[in-house]
């Protein structure tokens, strides 16, 4: 169509351009942006819960599996709760860990597999789950802390590996 305000001799203006793809581009482009930002943000929060998890249940797993480890597992009984206290005697506690660590050997290293942390009736409580090289092969750490004051207690632990079914079998 002719422009009736044009000179005669100019050229003719191209012709409009769909404007669809202009609108599709922009949708597709956020749609992906908001998505890398959306696992971008779910990334820096794990590692974030993880990185949290070692600074505040560190210190009380890492001083209990350093005493197992040394063989003073009386002081290692020390960073339990006061409930699991009543459970677990500190004579079966050390019967315990020496047939544990008698069968596993020492702890060689442990890295972080997987951080928990909650709150219910009784407190702030968290989870944590080491995977360990021992001398004599590889396990899995688990413990169960809670916050009692300004520092974590251990209220469950867990110690699991092939080599152990050895220990629930024939316990001698």
């Amino acid at each position: 169509m002719e422009n009736p305000y044009q000179a005669p001799c100019a050229p003719n203006p191209p012709a409009p351009k769909s404007k669809i793809w202009k609108w599709v581009t922009w949708g597709c482009g956020g749609c992906l942006g908001a998505s890398l930002l959306l696992l971008a943000s779910c990334y820096v929060m794990a590692r974030g819960v993880m990185t949290l998890g070692e600074r505040q249940l560190g210190p009380t797993c890492d001083a209990y599996l350093a005493y197992a480890n040394e063989g003073r597992y009386d002081w290692a009984y020390e960073e339990f709760d006061d409930s699991l206290k009543l459970v677990v005697t500190r004579e079966k506690h050390r019967a315990l860990l020496g047939a544990v660590y008698g069968k596993l050997g020492k702890l060689e290293s442990k890295q972080v597999q997987h951080v928990e942390s909650g709150f219910d009736q009784t407190g702030k409580w968290s989870r944590i789950q080491y995977s360990a090289r021992f001398t004599n092969g590889e396990g899995t750490i688990r413990f169960r802390l809670a916050k009692r004051g300004d520092a974590y207690k251990i209220v469950e632990f867990n110690y699991h590996s092939p080599l152990l079914l050895d220990l629930m079998i024939d316990p001698k």
